[in-house]
Formats: structure tokens, sequence, C-alpha cells
């Protein structure tokens, strides 16, 4: 979710009645801190995503970030924990377990996007790794979209994915 803080607030309320299990948060701290009122006691879990997997540091640059991508991901993720969220967006390349060193937070849950098996297509992300290498790294969710669903064989390439993952484990 990416608006004013109330109507982030008021979405994550519906969100969170409805037994969603985790959203993803866009923003500055108000809207941050908007969704962790709008969560309550509920067990959803919020996500702030500090830097798409689409972004490389050509890119940062272009929006006026003069550090780089690990920083601005350490910023962003020990500003959200703050804030009171759950967790990041991060990609394979990004290496959870260092994130979580650099900013002193064993409890940082991070969700890994841009999973692809060694020599696949990586479509638009620009920073992203192996299932083996995002779970050796210490991801505790991977997102895997579209090697699966464009695959002619859906349920065989997940299958090659979970092994991958296995060898990491």
């Amino acid at each position: 979710m990416f608006d004013i803080g109330e109507t982030v607030r008021r979405g994550i309320e519906r969100v969170a009645e409805r037994g969603v299990s985790f959203v993803t948060i866009h923003g500055d701290g108000d809207i941050i801190r908007a969704a962790v009122e709008g969560r309550r006691s509920s067990a959803l879990k919020l996500l702030v995503v500090p830097a798409l997997t689409s972004l490389n540091e050509r890119g940062l640059r272009e929006l006026g970030h003069g550090g780089s991508i690990a920083d601005l991901i350490a910023e962003r993720a020990r500003f959200a924990l703050d804030c009171g969220v759950d967790g990041i967006i991060a990609s394979p390349q990004d290496n959870p377990n260092a994130i979580r060193a650099r900013i002193a937070a064993e409890r940082l849950l991070v969700v890994t996007p841009g999973v692809r098996l060694a020599g696949a297509a990586l479509d638009d992300h620009k920073r992203s790794g192996t299932p083996a290498q995002a779970i050796a790294d210490g991801a505790d969710y991977l997102v895997v979209g579209r090697p699966i669903v464009h695959s002619d064989d859906p349920a065989a390439m997940a299958l090659r994915i979970v092994a991958d993952m296995q060898r990491g484990g």
C-alpha cells in the first residue's frame, strides 16, 4: 500500500479483518506508522520495500540517492523496525543475514523476491539469485512467480525450485 496515512490505516484495518498474512507498505514514517496502527493486534505481518529488485545502483542515483543500495536497505530496514513493522522485502543479492547483522536486528523478517534457478531469465529483476542462495543467506520466505506460472509444467518447475531451496538449507 502506498497512499496518505489515513487511507493506509483504514486499508490495513480492512485487510487485517480478512485474515491476510502479509502486506507491503511503501512510504515515509507517517504512512508506515499508520499501517502499524491499522494492524492493531492482528497477526498481519507488515513489510516495507526499501528498494525494488528492479533497481540497481544506476537507478538509485537517478532517483537522487547518493549511497549504495546496501546503505539504503539498511537505513530503511532500521527505520521500518523502529516504526513497528515486522520486516522488509529484499533480494537474494541483498543477503538477509547481512542486513540483520548490519542493523543488529535478528528479529527482522525478510521476504525475498527475484528468485530464479541458475541460468533462468531474470525478467525485470536486476538483483536476483537462486533459491539455494536465498535460503543459505537467511531469507524467511521466497517469492517465485513467473518462473512457475510461465513454465510449460508449473508443478515440475515448483519441484525444481523446492529442490534448489533444500540445497541452500
